[in-house]
């Protein structure tokens, strides 16, 4: 039996249950299905009759849906409110 040298040994991936992910972004389970079925969100894999996501991939996925919001800075009202007598 061969080994993999330490560099090539990885640690299991975390997989989060369709419960888990729709916790996780607040949103109902339908939402969820809803949003795969329209190609918004990362298919799952499916073992079984289960299907999981991988952990990185749906905050990866998180993290590219906060870009706007993250992003975002006041328009010129705060500053129009400011000059003001």
């Amino acid at each position: 039996m061969t080994t993999l040298p330490p560099a090539m040994h990885h640690r299991a991936p975390v997989l989060l249950h369709k419960t888990q992910v729709a916790e996780m972004l607040h949103i109902s389970e339908r939402t969820l299905e809803k949003l795969v079925q329209s190609n918004r969100f990362p298919r799952p894999v499916r073992l079984g009759k289960a299907v999981f996501w991988d952990e990185p991939v749906v905050l990866n996925w998180l993290d590219s849906q906060l870009i706007p919001q993250r992003a975002w800075q006041p328009t010129g009202q705060r500053r129009a409110a400011a000059n003001r007598p």
